[in-house]
Protein backbone atom coordinates (compact mmCIF):
# COMPACT_ATOMS: atom_id res chain seq x y z
CA UNK A 1 0.00 0.00 0.00
CA UNK A 2 1.50 3.34 -0.69
CA UNK A 3 -0.36 6.66 0.29
CA UNK A 4 0.18 9.93 -1.26
CA UNK A 5 0.15 12.59 1.12
CA UNK A 6 -0.52 16.47 -0.27
CA UNK A 7 0.29 19.34 1.13
CA UNK A 8 3.07 17.46 3.08
CA UNK A 9 4.96 20.23 4.78
CA UNK A 10 1.69 21.72 6.19
CA UNK A 11 0.65 21.70 9.98
CA UNK A 12 -1.65 18.99 9.31
CA UNK A 13 0.36 17.49 6.10
CA UNK A 14 3.29 16.94 8.46
CA UNK A 15 1.50 15.31 11.37
CA UNK A 16 -0.34 12.63 8.59
CA UNK A 17 3.49 12.03 7.59
CA UNK A 18 4.40 11.38 10.80
CA UNK A 19 1.96 9.11 12.00
CA UNK A 20 2.13 6.86 8.47
CA UNK A 21 5.94 7.15 9.39
CA UNK A 22 5.29 5.45 13.38
CA UNK A 23 3.10 2.92 11.56
CA UNK A 24 5.99 1.98 8.60
CA UNK A 25 3.29 2.40 5.75
CA UNK A 26 5.03 3.32 2.31
CA UNK A 27 4.00 6.62 1.39
CA UNK A 28 4.61 9.84 -0.54
CA UNK A 29 5.18 13.14 0.61
CA UNK A 30 3.90 15.48 -2.14
CA UNK A 31 4.89 19.59 -1.59
CA UNK A 32 3.90 22.72 -3.78
CA UNK A 33 4.03 22.12 -7.44
CA UNK A 34 4.47 18.07 -7.24
CA UNK A 35 2.19 15.94 -8.67
CA UNK A 36 2.15 12.15 -8.21
CA UNK A 37 1.05 10.79 -11.65
CA UNK A 38 1.72 6.96 -10.83
CA UNK A 39 -1.24 4.79 -8.98
CA UNK A 40 -1.78 4.64 -5.22
CA UNK A 41 -3.59 3.35 -2.72
CA UNK A 42 -4.77 6.76 -1.12
CA UNK A 43 -4.58 9.73 -1.64
CA UNK A 44 -4.78 12.36 1.31
CA UNK A 45 -5.83 15.87 0.03
CA UNK A 46 -4.56 18.34 3.10
CA UNK A 47 -2.88 20.91 0.19
CA UNK A 48 -5.84 23.86 1.08
CA UNK A 49 -4.89 27.01 2.45
CA UNK A 50 -5.92 27.40 6.03
CA UNK A 51 -5.79 31.30 4.85
CA UNK A 52 -9.61 32.90 6.15
CA UNK A 53 -8.91 36.76 5.85
CA UNK A 54 -6.52 36.15 2.40
CA UNK A 55 -9.33 33.96 1.01
CA UNK A 56 -11.82 36.95 1.55
CA UNK A 57 -9.77 39.58 0.12
CA UNK A 58 -8.72 37.55 -2.92
CA UNK A 59 -11.17 35.07 -3.62
CA UNK A 60 -10.26 34.02 -7.02
CA UNK A 61 -7.12 32.57 -5.37
CA UNK A 62 -8.55 30.62 -2.43
CA UNK A 63 -10.77 29.53 -5.80
CA UNK A 64 -7.56 28.34 -7.31
CA UNK A 65 -5.76 26.65 -4.64
CA UNK A 66 -8.31 24.71 -2.69
CA UNK A 67 -11.45 23.72 -5.35
CA UNK A 68 -8.88 23.86 -8.82
CA UNK A 69 -6.55 22.00 -7.21
CA UNK A 70 -8.73 19.58 -5.46
CA UNK A 71 -10.16 18.68 -8.83
CA UNK A 72 -6.66 18.86 -10.19
CA UNK A 73 -5.57 16.00 -7.75
CA UNK A 74 -8.94 14.28 -8.00
CA UNK A 75 -9.65 14.30 -11.54
CA UNK A 76 -5.83 13.77 -13.48
CA UNK A 77 -3.96 11.03 -10.60
CA UNK A 78 -4.84 7.67 -10.02
CA UNK A 79 -5.71 6.38 -6.55
CA UNK A 80 -8.19 4.07 -5.53
CA UNK A 81 -9.43 6.08 -2.46
CA UNK A 82 -9.61 9.41 -1.83
CA UNK A 83 -9.20 11.68 0.94
CA UNK A 84 -9.88 15.48 1.42
CA UNK A 85 -8.72 17.16 4.16
CA UNK A 86 -11.37 20.06 5.13
CA UNK A 87 -12.76 22.29 7.66
CA UNK A 88 -15.72 22.62 9.95
CA UNK A 89 -15.88 26.05 8.40
CA UNK A 90 -17.67 24.23 5.40
CA UNK A 91 -20.87 23.90 7.94
CA UNK A 92 -20.98 27.55 7.65
CA UNK A 93 -20.70 28.57 3.52
CA UNK A 94 -22.82 31.26 3.79
CA UNK A 95 -21.23 33.34 6.25
CA UNK A 96 -17.24 33.26 4.25
CA UNK A 97 -15.70 32.49 0.54
CA UNK A 98 -13.45 30.22 2.77
CA UNK A 99 -16.62 28.10 4.34
CA UNK A 100 -17.77 28.02 0.57
CA UNK A 101 -14.73 27.06 -1.09
CA UNK A 102 -13.94 24.34 1.62
CA UNK A 103 -17.51 22.67 0.44
CA UNK A 104 -17.36 23.45 -3.02
CA UNK A 105 -14.49 21.06 -2.42
CA UNK A 106 -15.79 18.59 -0.57
CA UNK A 107 -18.65 18.40 -2.89
CA UNK A 108 -16.44 17.21 -5.67
CA UNK A 109 -15.06 14.33 -3.95
CA UNK A 110 -16.70 10.51 -3.70
CA UNK A 111 -14.77 9.34 -0.99
CA UNK A 112 -13.83 10.50 2.26
CA UNK A 113 -14.40 14.02 3.67
CA UNK A 114 -12.51 14.87 7.58
CA UNK A 115 -13.25 18.00 8.61
CA UNK A 116 -10.87 19.40 11.26
CA UNK A 117 -11.82 21.59 13.96
CA UNK A 118 -9.09 24.16 15.58
CA UNK A 119 -6.10 22.11 16.14
CA UNK A 120 -2.52 22.94 18.34
CA UNK A 121 0.91 21.48 18.16
CA UNK A 122 4.44 22.26 17.01
CA UNK A 123 4.45 24.55 14.14
CA UNK A 124 1.35 26.21 14.68
CA UNK A 125 2.35 30.01 13.38
CA UNK A 126 -1.61 31.08 12.80
CA UNK A 127 -5.23 31.56 14.26
CA UNK A 128 -6.79 32.18 17.46
CA UNK A 129 -4.45 30.72 19.93
CA UNK A 130 -1.15 32.18 18.39
CA UNK A 131 -3.04 35.65 17.96
CA UNK A 132 -4.08 35.49 21.99
CA UNK A 133 -0.56 34.70 22.86
CA UNK A 134 0.92 37.69 21.03
CA UNK A 135 -2.52 39.92 22.27
CA UNK A 136 -3.21 40.38 18.56
CA UNK A 137 -6.61 41.43 17.28
CA UNK A 138 -9.15 37.99 16.82
CA UNK A 139 -11.53 38.46 14.65
CA UNK A 140 -13.95 36.11 16.15
CA UNK A 141 -16.98 36.61 18.65
CA UNK A 142 -15.49 36.22 22.15
CA UNK A 143 -18.09 33.49 22.75
CA UNK A 144 -17.21 31.03 19.83
CA UNK A 145 -17.02 27.21 20.93
CA UNK A 146 -13.73 25.23 20.13
CA UNK A 147 -13.41 21.64 20.34
CA UNK A 148 -9.52 22.16 20.87
CA UNK A 149 -7.55 18.92 19.90
CA UNK A 150 -3.75 18.11 19.33
CA UNK A 151 -2.79 18.13 15.89
CA UNK A 152 -0.73 15.05 16.36
CA UNK A 153 -3.81 12.84 17.47
CA UNK A 154 -6.01 14.65 14.77
CA UNK A 155 -2.86 13.10 12.35
CA UNK A 156 -3.51 9.72 13.76
CA UNK A 157 -7.25 9.81 13.29
CA UNK A 158 -6.83 10.98 9.47
CA UNK A 159 -4.48 8.08 8.97
CA UNK A 160 -7.26 5.90 10.63
CA UNK A 161 -10.08 6.88 8.96
CA UNK A 162 -8.31 6.95 5.87
CA UNK A 163 -7.00 3.04 5.92
CA UNK A 164 -10.64 2.57 6.37
CA UNK A 165 -13.64 1.88 4.87
CA UNK A 166 -15.73 4.41 6.03
CA UNK A 167 -16.78 7.38 3.18
CA UNK A 168 -18.86 10.61 3.72
CA UNK A 169 -18.02 13.40 6.36
CA UNK A 170 -16.54 12.57 9.34
CA UNK A 171 -15.86 15.97 11.46
CA UNK A 172 -12.92 15.14 13.69
CA UNK A 173 -11.57 17.31 16.88
CA UNK A 174 -11.46 17.57 21.20
CA UNK A 175 -13.80 16.63 23.13
CA UNK A 176 -15.82 19.12 25.21
CA UNK A 177 -15.13 22.95 24.46
CA UNK A 178 -14.21 26.20 25.67
CA UNK A 179 -14.83 29.57 24.59
CA UNK A 180 -12.34 31.70 23.07
CA UNK A 181 -13.15 34.45 25.84
CA UNK A 182 -12.88 31.70 28.12
CA UNK A 183 -9.08 30.74 26.88
CA UNK A 184 -8.21 34.45 26.81
CA UNK A 185 -8.88 34.86 30.44
CA UNK A 186 -6.62 31.68 31.32
CA UNK A 187 -3.61 33.01 29.34
CA UNK A 188 -4.05 36.78 30.92
CA UNK A 189 -4.15 37.80 26.76
CA UNK A 190 -4.40 41.25 26.05
CA UNK A 191 -5.83 40.62 22.66
CA UNK A 192 -9.62 42.84 21.50
CA UNK A 193 -12.48 40.34 19.92
CA UNK A 194 -13.72 42.12 16.93
CA UNK A 195 -16.53 41.43 14.46
CA UNK A 196 -15.58 40.77 10.91
CA UNK A 197 -17.43 41.66 7.64
CA UNK A 198 -17.22 38.26 6.40
CA UNK A 199 -18.47 36.39 9.62
CA UNK A 200 -21.98 38.38 10.08
CA UNK A 201 -22.83 35.14 12.68
CA UNK A 202 -20.81 32.99 15.25
CA UNK A 203 -18.94 30.10 13.82
CA UNK A 204 -18.69 27.59 16.28
CA UNK A 205 -16.23 24.76 15.91
CA UNK A 206 -17.40 22.09 18.42
CA UNK A 207 -17.56 18.24 17.58
CA UNK A 208 -19.30 15.86 19.46
CA UNK A 209 -17.10 13.15 20.19
CA UNK A 210 -16.69 11.17 23.79
CA UNK A 211 -12.89 9.63 23.18
CA UNK A 212 -10.76 12.50 21.95
CA UNK A 213 -8.91 14.09 23.93
CA UNK A 214 -10.30 16.59 25.94
CA UNK A 215 -9.91 20.40 24.54
CA UNK A 216 -8.65 21.61 27.90
CA UNK A 217 -5.66 20.08 27.67
CA UNK A 218 -4.62 23.55 25.07
CA UNK A 219 -3.94 24.81 28.39
CA UNK A 220 -0.90 22.56 28.65
CA UNK A 221 0.18 23.36 24.95
CA UNK A 222 -0.36 27.43 26.24
CA UNK A 223 1.95 26.58 29.12
CA UNK A 224 4.74 25.48 27.05
CA UNK A 225 4.45 28.19 24.71
CA UNK A 226 4.25 31.09 26.92
CA UNK A 227 6.57 30.21 30.16
CA UNK A 228 5.32 28.51 33.50
CA UNK A 229 2.48 29.44 35.88
CA UNK A 230 1.11 32.14 32.41
CA UNK A 231 -2.14 29.61 32.54
CA UNK A 232 -3.75 28.36 35.07
CA UNK A 233 -5.58 25.19 34.26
Amino acid sequence: MTVAVYGARGFVGSAIVAALERRGIDHIPVTRGQMVYEPVAVAINAACPSQRLRAEREPMWDFYECVGKTADLYYNTTWDRFVQVSSLSARYPQNSVYGRHRLAAEQMVRGLVVRLGPMYGDGLVKGVLTDMLADRTVYADPDTRYSFAPVDWIGEQIVDLALGPRTGVVEVGGSGSLTLRSVAEQIDSLSDFLPSDFLPAREDQVVVSDDAPPSRLVFDWLNAQAGPATVAV
